[in-house]
């Protein structure tokens, strides 16, 4: 079942980054997002959608998730150390809805029906 999770307005500048970096690179790269707890009933080639300024316009393919519980996660393409938890794996590259749908932002995620 796919997710949508809100992006923080302090993390955006580092999504872009990210997006830069994984256009450089000729292999399949991934994502990692950090949350509090797995969704239970997110399965592998379920769609992440991401929530920004109010409205969902992209998402990213769930590849599956990776625990760091006694090294941090440094992320390679911010050098940003996210510390020790649970990582969503996201392939790149992002995918474009064809219209955008309105969203509130929200803390931690929410399960939702397939988008467009």
């Amino acid at each position: 079942m796919d997710i949508i999770i809100t992006v923080p307005k302090s993390e955006r500048h580092r999504i872009a980054q990210e997006r830069a970096w994984a256009k450089r690179i000729s292999e399949t790269t991934y994502k990692y997002w950090r949350v509090s707890r797995l969704p239970k009933k997110l399965r592998i080639g379920d769609r992440v959608y991401f929530s920004e300024d109010g409205r969902i316009n992209y998402w990213q393919e769930y590849a599956g998730f990776d625990m760091f519980d006694k090294e941090s996660f440094t992320c390679e393409a911010t050098k940003k150390d996210w510390g020790l938890g649970t990582f969503l794996m996201l392939k790149h590259p992002v995918r474009k809805l064809r219209k955008s749908v309105p969203m509130k932002g929200f803390r931690g995620f929410r399960y939702t029906k397939r988008l467009s």
